[in-house]
């Protein structure tokens, strides 16, 4: 939230329930998680995840780029 101001937690966790896509991306440990997913305002958010024990911890959020919907999708 401190690069992006204009996504708040609200809008991260709206978005997380609201997944439409993910992939994980090899070779990381622990290993990452990509996500795309739609906030309460219909805006299409990437988020960076690790599951840590018992719950996710979502480390990336910001509107979605293009080079990150082709990761996501391929």
């Amino acid at each position: 939230m401190r690069r992006h101001p204009e996504v708040s937690k609200a809008d991260v966790l709206a978005s997380w329930r609201n997944r439409v896509g993910w992939s994980y991306r090899p070779g990381t440990d622990p290993l990452r998680y990509l996500a795309i997913g739609y906030d309460d305002s219909d805006r299409l958010l990437e988020m960076c995840a690790v599951f840590d024990v018992d719950h996710w911890v979502i480390f990336h959020a910001m509107p979605a780029t293009a080079k990150f919907l082709r990761e996501v999708t391929e």
